[in-house]
């Protein structure tokens, strides 16, 4: 179930084909978080929800969020095989990232949707 709203996640979230974002009137396509790369997430140690300016104060934080905003390829190495994906794309199908979503105009909030989003979408 999607936690947003009560309604079911979508076959097209679950098949990882992604789901729309919007930000600042424009429309995103996010994908949920692949199983191989749960633990890099964790280990990222994002601040979620209200401290997003936490976030974006520490370059450490910024460049992990620009890893999981698109900036980046998410790559895990499982039994020998590269898992690859890049999780958040705009509306020309090109892979965003921090600088964009700042280009955007996105502000805290918007990030904070966005990381409620994604952990939603992934578990």
């Amino acid at each position: 179930m999607s936690k947003d709203d009560n309604t079911p996640t979508s076959l097209e979230a679950m098949l990882g084909s992604g789901v729309e974002f919007e930000a600042k009137g424009k429309q995103y396509t996010m994908l949920p978080i692949a199983s191989a790369h749960i633990e890099m997430f964790r280990k990222e140690q994002l601040f979620m929800g209200e401290n997003q300016i936490f976030n974006l104060s520490d370059e450490k934080s910024k460049k992990a969020m620009n890893k999981w905003l698109g900036g980046e390829k998410v790559t895990a190495k499982i039994l020998g095989k590269d898992i690859t994906i890049v999780y958040l794309f705009d509306e020309n199908n090109e892979p965003m990232s921090l600088e964009k979503t700042m280009a955007d105009g996105w502000d805290v909030v918007d990030y904070k949707r966005y990381f409620k989003k994604l952990c939603d979408l992934s578990g």
